[in-house]
């Protein structure tokens, strides 16, 4: 992990630590190996709040268009979970779940009214985004895509001129 990031992410409010054993207790839970620089990130810096005024920005590719979202807290492992059972219900109107069963939210933006889940993909551990839009018929058709990894993901964290993206 880069000093830039180090930097940035130390100075920010931790809300749970993660273990060895946390790690592998949600490795066992979604049947996956998380990837090297998550782990990594989930030990040093655990769920962390990204404070007002650091550099919180990365952007996402949707519908052929870019745009900028801005990230409020990775989740802790209890959070995981909890996010990840309520994308997986069921939606009452469409009667299918919020998320692909390959998909584990690792963090969120801070979007207050529509809380946007950024995602990692299990099988090719690519990052993504859940997106409201409501010219979908379906909440499985709205994901953005934001990084081929989770280092890149990281790399691509700043501050963006929303006008230049």
């Amino acid at each position: 992990m880069d000093s830039r990031l180090e930097k940035l992410f130390q100075k920010q409010s931790k809300k749970t630590k993660f273990s060895n054993e946390s790690i592998k207790q949600l490795e066992k839970l979604f049947s996956i190996k998380l990837p090297k620089e998550y782990k990594e990130f989930l030990l040093t810096f655990g769920s962390v709040v990204i404070e007002a005024g650091f550099p919180d920005s990365f952007i996402v590719e949707y519908k052929d268009e870019k745009r900028v979202e801005d990230i409020l807290n990775f989740l802790s492992k209890q959070e995981i979970i909890e996010a990840y059972n309520v994308l997986r219900e069921e939606n009452e109107y469409e009667g299918e779940a919020q998320i692909p069963s390959y998909f584990i939210p690792i963090a969120h933006t801070n979007e207050s009214y529509n809380r946007n889940y950024i995602l990692l993909h299990k099988e090719n551990q690519s990052i993504w985004l859940t997106m409201e839009d409501e010219n979908l018929e379906s909440d499985r058709d709205s994901f953005g895509f934001i990084a081929n990894s989770f280092s890149e993901f990281l790399d691509n964290i700043k501050n963006y001129d929303v006008f230049n993206c």
